[in-house]
């Protein structure tokens, strides 16, 4: 699968708090996750759950469920399957194929499957669950931290982040999804958490405060500079029948490969063009 087109920026919002679904919609959020898990509280699940029937959008969302094992999931995904503006489940605690697979048999098949893969099992069958292709992987990173007991730090995420680059790539599934920066509106440290997991490879981020969503957009998307220097590096190429210099740098195949993705993907993914 292209990574061209897919969403760089997804934003949560309870399901319970419905009065702030039209203003996540409102922001620059490539997606909108209403979530019925972690957002709400146990007393309010029923309601949250209940209240989706009485929303009617215009804009496609994603819907995160409950966990597989949780007296919620079977009714959240009865409750989810009949409404029209619904793209795509997120699925949390995501810890082999099974999980993805008995998801899938309950949905239409008009619905994709987000895989939240949240813990050191999930990381260790992280080929596996992405052998059962879902749409996309995402990394739900504090509770990762919370079940191997670490604090956070780029060097503690970088395996599970990578482990899920790999599969996703060796799969053919589109670059995976980070989990959100734990700071709601410090811009520098949400860039630099954003910056970190795009250098490894990851595609977008999710976010759980507006504030973070032109961040991550900005760390994720293609500068003006970046799509300038990829459009005339390929008018160039065609100039040459192998490896060249151009504006200082050694350009050959490799290069050119990236310079084709960033156009077609919107992502400047490893590519430095200062």
């Amino acid at each position: 699968m292209s990574d061209a087109g897919q969403p760089q920026s997804y934003l949560f919002v309870p399901a319970s708090t419905p009065d702030r679904i039209p203003k996540a919609l409102a922001t620059e959020a490539h997606r909108v996750i209403i979530d019925l898990e972690d957002g709400v509280g146990i007393d309010d699940k029923h309601s949250a759950r209940a209240g989706l029937a009485n929303l009617h959008l215009e804009q496609r969302v994603v819907i995160r469920v409950n966990a597989i094992g949780t007296e919620f999931f079977e009714p959240d995904v009865r409750a989810v399957c009949d409404l029209p503006w619904v793209e795509a489940i997120m699925l949390p605690k995501v810890e082999s194929a099974l999980h993805v697979e008995r998801l899938r048999a309950l949905i239409p098949t008009r619905m994709a499957i987000l895989a939240l893969v949240e813990s050191a099992l999930g990381i260790v069958r992280i080929d596996e669950i992405a052998a059962a292709r879902p749409q996309r992987l995402i990394f739900g990173s504090a509770d990762y931290l919370a079940d191997i007991r670490a604090s956070f730090s780029p060097e503690v995420l970088s395996y599970p982040r990578t482990r899920l680059v790999i599969a996703s790539r060796a799969f053919s599934l589109p670059a995976p999804v980070d989990g959100p920066a734990i700071v709601m509106k410090d811009v520098d440290a949400i860039r630099t958490d954003a910056a970190a997991a795009h250098a490894l490879g990851m595609g977008a981020k999710l976010c759980i405060h507006p504030a973070q969503v032109p961040v991550v957009n900005e760390v994720f998307g293609i500068s003006d500079e970046q799509r300038r220097w990829a459009q005339a590096v390929l008018v160039e190429a065609t100039k040459h029948s192998g490896a060249f210099s151009f504006e200082g740098d050694m350009i050959d195949e490799p290069i050119l490969k990236r310079a084709r993705l960033m156009l077609a993907t919107g992502d400047a993914h490893t590519v430095n063009v200062d």
